[in-house]
């Protein structure tokens, strides 16, 4: 019995930080933002492998948040200049050219 009330605990702390860093549905987000957390790099570089994008360099690139469980991204665009962080739970964006 202590041992079901102790696994339960953890999974559900587990289960907790792991939602906290997921991106929300229908908001932009800079590579750089989303690596930020930690939880992005892995699924970021498989996504510009699936699409064919041969540069790995994500910090300048815009994704938006498809809003599954996992919290899945598209890209959007590279950013010519930079990708401007809009603040907690705001679009994030290019920054504009000059």
């Amino acid at each position: 019995m202590c041992f079901s009330i102790i696994s339960f605990a953890v999974l559900s702390v587990f289960t907790s930080s792991v939602s906290a860093n997921t991106c929300k549905q229908g908001i932009d987000y800079c590579g750089s933002t989303l690596n930020a957390g930690g939880y992005y790099r892995d699924q970021i570089l498989q996504h510009f492998y699936d699409i064919g994008e041969t540069n790995d360099n994500f910090n300048d690139v815009l994704f938006t948040c498809e809003g599954t469980v996992n919290g899945w991204i598209k890209f959007i665009k590279r950013c010519p200049r930079s990708c401007i962080s809009g603040g907690d739970g705001k679009n994030d964006f290019c920054q504009p050219e000059a």
